[in-house]
């Protein structure tokens, strides 16, 4: 921070306003390695991570609505999974609940900075918003955040139950699946391209 010239005292009886911090300052504090960091919020029981998403994320950049960029659902899930990993790192496994997809996330130029909230946990369970503002835009406005997902993250949850024998499927193959949907304006990119086959169970 650069030093600010002040007025000898009684301060010459007029104001003084100090110079406002550049967006881009704060876009660029935090980390861009799921789950990112993990701010710090001393005596209040709430948790937050907070993580930088490049506007050049090449995973991102091959999930295109109308030729926007938007953050897949599953992005979301395994932010959240990661985050509780790494509070819980010897739990045996964790489960989401309630999970509600409230807003997309549209990735722009400045890119994103997306924070998971956790609310105190009671029995082990904990409400939890993922929440992002766009890169260049001011973290403290809390009209420039907006909230995408919310849901209640079980931190002890048990080894999911073994499953049971399932009826046959029908699959067919997936061939023109991907360039309907790209007609439709949904174009994915390679990496989201892993599917072979459409199955149904058979009546």
């Amino acid at each position: 921070a650069g030093r600010v010239a002040l007025p000898n005292y009684p301060f010459q009886n007029r104001p003084i306003r100090l110079p406002a911090t550049p967006a881009s300052a704060t876009s660029a504090v935090a980390d861009d390695t799921m789950p990112g960091r993990r701010l710090a919020l001393p005596m209040g029981g709430e948790v937050r991570f907070e993580l930088a998403v490049s506007a050049r994320d090449r995973l991102l950049d091959e999930h295109r609505l109308f030729d926007e960029v938007i953050v897949p659902a599953a992005w979301h899930v395994v932010f959240v999974c990661t985050a509780l990993q790494n509070l819980r790192p010897t739990a045996t496994g964790v489960a989401l609940e309630d999970v509600t997809f409230v807003r997309a996330a549209r990735l722009p130029e400045s890119g994103l900075v997306v924070q998971l909230v956790l609310e105190p946990p009671r029995d082990d369970r904990a409400r939890f918003r993922l929440i992002s503002r766009a890169g260049d835009a001011d973290a403290f406005d809390e009209s420039s955040w907006q909230t995408h997902v919310t849901g209640t993250a079980i931190l002890a949850a048990p080894a999911p139950p073994a499953l049971g024998p399932r009826p046959s499927l029908a699959i067919r193959p997936a061939t023109g699946f991907y360039d309907a949907i790209e007609t439709a304006g949904f174009a994915l990119g390679p990496s989201f391209r892993w599917l072979a086959g459409i199955g149904g169970y058979e009546r």
